[in-house]
């Protein structure tokens, strides 16, 4: 009975031993808590949510507490929800219930957000797909315009091309070139055409 008794002993020790997680009598204790941002920032009115994480993933008694500094500033839940109340800076802390750790989160209230200097017309650009056509040149020479007997008819047609395509895809429409975009005088631009951009 003592063998039997002594192995027990020795078998329970090594299995302790070879666990990194601390073993109380109410289970796997807390080691440590982070929050998922070190700093956040938001507007008046709006809102933020925090994450803890407490590790280990086994520990026993998961639950954690949240307290912010100045609630003048900001407000937070026990479910991490920040809200903001007025501008300021305000630190927010997430405790866990087993242990004590602590962790922390820099908050910063605006009076403006990102949201609200969205141009509201530019809404279509936030979801869904958009095509964008792309158009290069190369070395871009004549007139725009037939104004003289020298006329290059295809820089006309050219234009015209890009005029309709320009129309098909007003939004999505970028046209690049390179080389000699504007060959020529200054005045003969003036005079022979307006320029390729115009």
């Amino acid at each position: 009975m003592k063998t039997k008794l002594l192995a027990l002993i020795i078998f329970g020790f090594v299995s302790l031993t070879a666990c990194d997680l601390p073993i109380q009598p109410n289970g796997i204790k807390v080691m440590s808590v982070d929050i998922s941002e070190t700093e956040i920032s938001l507007a008046v009115s709006h809102t933020r949510t925090l994450t803890a994480t407490v590790s280990p993933t086994k520990a026993t008694i998961k639950t954690v507490n949240w307290t912010i500094e100045d609630s003048n500033i900001a407000t937070i839940n026990s479910s991490g929800l920040v809200t903001g109340i007025a501008e300021g800076e305000t630190t927010v802390t997430v405790t866990t219930v087993d242990g004590g750790h602590t962790d922390t989160c820099e908050v910063v209230v605006t009076t403006i957000s990102n949201e609200e200097l969205w141009d509201e017309s530019q809404d279509y650009l936030r979801t869904g797909t958009k095509t964008i056509d792309f158009y290069s040149l190369n070395d871009f020479h004549g007139s725009t315009e037939n104004i003289s007997a020298n006329y290059e008819p295809g820089i006309n047609k050219l234009s015209t091309f890009f005029k309709n395509e320009k129309a098909k895809n007003p939004g999505g429409f970028v046209l690049t070139a390179s080389g000699d975009m504007w060959q020529g005088s200054a005045d003969s631009n003036l005079t022979n055409g307006r320029l390729v951009n115009d």
